[in-house]
């Protein structure tokens, strides 16, 4: 049954365009919270709530340096965030739109 419930949130993680457009932006490399924000044109505390979403399923991880934190893929996860980003369309309008 834990391996139901950890599918089913991990399809919750991914339910958000937001938060795959997030996933999408770490593939390159990792990025502290104020990069996110200003990539994405929303608040910090929104953009610190959808990363605690994806690091709570194992997509991401944090990394502090002074002050800030990066965030980037899981590489513990990284098969299972392979299979998963593979499905995720590189150029797709829902993605790449700035909100």
């Amino acid at each position: 049954m834990k391996e139901l419930r950890e599918l089913a949130d991990l399809h919750r993680a991914l339910s958000s365009v937001t938060r795959l457009r997030i996933l999408r932006m770490l593939i390159d490399s990792p990025m502290c919270v104020n990069a996110i924000t200003a990539r994405l044109d929303i608040s910090q505390p929104s953009v610190s709530q959808h990363l605690a979403i994806l690091e709570r399923v194992g997509l991401v991880s944090g990394h502090r340096d002074g002050c800030r934190i990066h965030y980037g893929l899981d590489t513990d996860n990284m098969q299972q965030i392979r299979n998963t980003l593979v499905e995720i369309p590189y150029r797709n309008a829902d993605l790449d739109e700035e909100r």
